[in-house]
């Protein structure tokens, strides 16, 4: 119990730690799209397609996988070195 906790625990943080950086990017983007002066008098940014913001609920359900995902991702990287010392303890005797 005090594993999955652990696990429940790294997951959230990673999950936390991901948006940190996502809101930190689309900051930074919108800072960098305020310092441009020129017009721009087609549909496109200068140097790439123009990004659709994406819902509330759609970065919600982005996030809850990302938490998921590291969860499953910990459990089964957990049991696999679990097994692999298990062999090795078991050759070496």
């Amino acid at each position: 119990m005090r594993t999955l906790a652990l696990f429940a625990f790294a997951a959230l943080a990673f999950s936390l730690l991901v948006g940190g950086i996502e809101l930190w990017w689309t900051r930074k983007a919108g800072q960098r799209r305020h310092e441009e002066t020129a017009t721009i008098l087609h549909p496109f940014p200068r140097h790439r397609v123009r990004k659709v913001r994406s819902s509330r609920v759609d970065r919600t359900q982005y996030h809850l996988g990302l938490f998921f995902a590291f969860l499953v991702v910990a459990y089964l990287g957990s049991a696999l070195v679990r097994m692999v010392y298990k062999l090795l303890v078991a050759s070496m005797f």
